[in-house]
């Protein structure tokens, strides 16, 4: 169900994007959104690892994050 892969899974998720992004709240933002697609995605397609599936949507969505202007 849901909150079994969001409870397995959301802390590694969430780590993978702090580790890129060095923000909490963007890193929560990614770690959202990852769980939105992998439950949309998981309808339409044959997912073989969640795990692969979470830290690799993860790591995508985290790079293409924009960052925050300089000052």
């Amino acid at each position: 169900t849901f909150n079994e892969i969001f409870n397995e899974y959301s802390k590694l998720v969430f780590f993978v994007a702090n580790s890129i992004l060095k923000n909490k709240e963007d890193a929560e933002d990614v770690t959202s959104e990852c769980f939105v697609l992998f439950f949309n995605a998981v309808q339409k397609t044959n997912i073989k690892s969640i795990k692969y599936y979470l830290t690799t949507c993860c790591k995508n969505l985290a790079i293409k994050k924009p960052s925050p202007p300089s000052f």
